[in-house]
């Protein structure tokens, strides 16, 4: 269950630290352009925050399947 919750987690941080290029990136997809795209940062300021609980949570996820089996 805690491998599950690490890996929702650090997916959900990765993604939340590349929402700042995801978005604008989606909506120009979708054909929805304009200047004001150039205006969405608003979580870019809340990147290294994202990219730490992702980074964390991968690892700790990583170390908690491939640990040593415990005799």
């Amino acid at each position: 269950m805690r491998q599950v919750l690490l890996a929702f987690t650090g997916t959900a941080g990765a993604l939340a630290a590349s929402a700042c290029c995801l978005a604008p990136l989606a909506l120009v997809s979708l054909g929805i352009s304009g200047a004001w795209i150039g205006q969405l940062t608003a979580l870019a300021a809340y990147q290294p925050v994202f990219l730490a609980v992702a980074v964390a949570s991968l690892g700790l996820g990583f170390w908690l399947a491939y640990r040593p089996a415990r005799d």
